[in-house]
């Protein structure tokens, strides 16, 4: 069977193994096969589901009663495999294989290319625990009334990839703890012992704040699209259930556009954690018990953001979850910032995490700046003096690719401008919503909503600039348009003006030929000498009247001839030119012979 063609992706030079003209031929063929396949299995799957269930049950009895009951990989699962459409393998098709198309990728922060999309069990979760297969319905902080558990199952199951199962690259993500003495960084591992009583925060103080980083980074490949993370699914599912992270947080993950939300939980509202009692004077019966907030600015150029904080208004501890690229910057950021600072305000740590991502924006901004200078550089108009550098040639001057390049980026920049401006005021109408109850002294609602208007001040101007930038390489555009244009002009000119030339020539040369071609061809027909050359003298035929007599005559009729050519084309065109030309309407002649006798009896009067 033939191979498909090897091709290699522009986006991270992986190795594509699809041929856009087999596509539709090997889809329709995998098809077949695969409900062949089904009707084969059907049997052995329904009795495989039915021992998985009843190794569900077991499970769940032995975790209420202390126990860790360790299950293999679900039926499910296989099932979910066997309706890929593609095979994502990058062995080669033996003889008697099926016709796969295989994709190799990478992960984001290894070195190990493969990278497999894996089923999550019943509910589109499966991990080694069975405990975790329940996200998010073991979410403490869902509600079924608010948020839909079936989108982001549905987006992890189908529009995600981890790392292999069976992949030996060790896994970790980074964290930073922010308590009373100040800021500390670690790693985490899902072999640590202390793993799940570090996302569970119980080894945190009252007050202090864990930050978790997890690399994600969505690609667009050549013939899909997916979200891809630095973990395997089960190490991600169950940082998700035992970080208690609302679905609808995870689901704006796999946002393209950018989205904001946020949530507030009541002690009424929580499953599996014990709230403190109600307070007495409150009118509604109900206590407060975390704030949710999460956001993903518009994702521009190469990156992406997303972060999800809570803030616990019992223990004060706040969990805060950022996913996405520039993972170290955004680390580094906050070891120094909060370095001194004891048990900082929630919207601290997200006003510091945003001002990385605009950091980075305005960086890109001002690289898009410079570019838009160097290229009113090589015209020479512009606002910005260049006093060192000159114009190139307009021979030299082109609509480059560049100037493409740098207005797409620039359109990037728009967006994300417009993205966190929204972000900014979307945060400083939030800060209110965890009450100043005299525990964070240190930063007041009020600080923190100035601050939040300021940066958001800032994005709208950004946004100017880039917009202005726009317009500029709009005016570029248009100028080497004209110059070029110009150029070409003269160029047509030239050309026309040595035409002319040439023709001048090549009509001087006719009339030579005129006066001399009748001559020659009446020498050569009557075969004369008219001319005797002696060394002496030179002596002439006495008969050369006969060749004066029948040259001159020729010569004139040829002459007359050509000339009166050229005037019987001239009356023809112009012929031509009046049979197309419009006529005049009969009021305007009748009017017009009324001007002729008006002005003939002025005359005559």
């Amino acid at each position: 069977m033939e191979r498909p063609d090897t091709d290699v992706d522009q986006l991270d030079n992986s190795l594509l193994y699809v041929n856009p003209k087999q596509f539709h031929r090997i889809l329709k063929r995998r098809v077949t096969r695969q409900r062949a396949r089904e009707a084969t299995v059907h049997a052995a799957y329904t009795r495989d589901a039915q021992d998985n269930r009843t190794q569900g049950a077991s499970s769940c009895a032995s975790s209420e009663e202390g126990s860790k009951h360790i299950s293999g990989p679900s039926n499910v699962e296989t099932q979910f495999s066997r309706r890929l459409p593609f095979s994502k393998d990058r062995n080669g098709v033996g003889k008697g294989d099926d016709v796969t198309l295989s994709i190799q990728s990478y992960s984001i922060e290894t070195s190990k290319p493969s990278i497999d999309v894996k089923d999550h069990g019943q509910l589109g979760i499966n991990t080694d625990d069975g405990h975790f297969s329940d996200w998010p319905y073991n979410c403490s902080y869902f509600v079924s009334e608010l948020m839909n558990a079936d989108d982001p199952i549905s987006q992890l199951r189908s529009d995600a990839e981890f790392y292999p199962a069976d992949s030996n690259t060790p896994e970790c993500f980074a964290a930073v703890d922010l308590t009373e003495s100040g800021s500390h960084s670690f790693v985490l591992s899902p072999s640590d012992s202390q793993f799940d009583e570090r996302l569970r925060m119980s080894d945190l103080a009252y007050g202090d704040t864990r930050i978790l980083f997890v690399s994600q980074k969505r690609l667009c490949l050549k013939n899909y699209t997916t979200s891809r993370y630095g973990l395997k699914s089960s190490t991600w599912i169950r940082i998700l259930s035992l970080c208690d992270i609302p679905p609808d947080a995870v689901q704006l993950i796999h946002e393209n556009n950018g989205c904001r939300g946020a949530h507030t939980s009541f002690c009424c509202d929580v499953r599996g954690k014990s709230c403190r009692l109600k307070i007495p004077d409150d009118s509604l019966g109900e206590t407060l018990c975390a704030y949710h907030i999460w956001v993903k600015p518009r994702p521009w150029w190469n990156e992406e953001h997303f972060v999800y904080a809570r803030h616990d208004f019992h223990s004060r501890r706040k969990l805060v979850l950022v996913v996405g690229t520039a993972l170290e910057a955004q680390r580094q950021r906050l070891l120094s910032q909060f370095r001194s600072a004891t048990q900082p305000h929630l919207f601290s740590v997200l006003l510091a995490l945003a001002k990385t991502w605009t950091k980075d924006l305005e960086e890109f901004v001002w690289e898009q700046d410079f570019n838009t200078q160097r290229l009113e550089s090589d015209t020479g108009w512009s606002t910005v003096g260049h006093t060192q550098l000159k114009p190139l040639p307009r021979e030299k001057l082109a609509l480059r690719k560049d100037i493409i390049f740098t207005k797409d980026a620039l359109s990037h920049v728009v967006r994300a401008s417009e993205s966190f401006d929204e972000l900014f005021s979307f945060f400083s109408k939030e800060v209110r919503a965890i009450p100043s109850d005299g525990h964070n002294v240190n930063i007041r609602p009020d600080q923190l909503k100035d601050a939040f208007l300021q940066q958001g001040s800032k994005q709208w101007h950004q946004k100017s600039q880039a917009q202005g930038l726009v317009d500029r390489l709009d005016a570029q555009w248009n100028i080497v348009s004209a110059l070029i244009a110009q150029h070409n002009n003269s160029l047509n000119y030239q050309i026309a003006t040595d035409s002319r030339d040439d023709t001048i020539v090549m009509r001087r040369i006719s009339f030579v030929t005129i006066a001399f071609l009748p001559a020659t061809f009446l020498a050569t027909f009557f075969s004369m000498s008219f001319f005797h050359v002696t060394s002496d003298d030179i002596a002439a035929s006495p008969t050369i009247w006969i060749y004066v007599v029948c040259v001159v005559p020729l010569t004139l009729a040829i002459a007359w001839q050509s000339s009166t050519r050229g005037i019987s084309a001239v009356k023809w065109v112009a012929s031509k030119l009046r049979r197309k030309s419009p006529k005049k309407s009969v009021f305007f002649e009748d009017q017009g012979r009324e001007d002729r006798a008006t002005r003939e009896a002025q005359q005559m009067a």
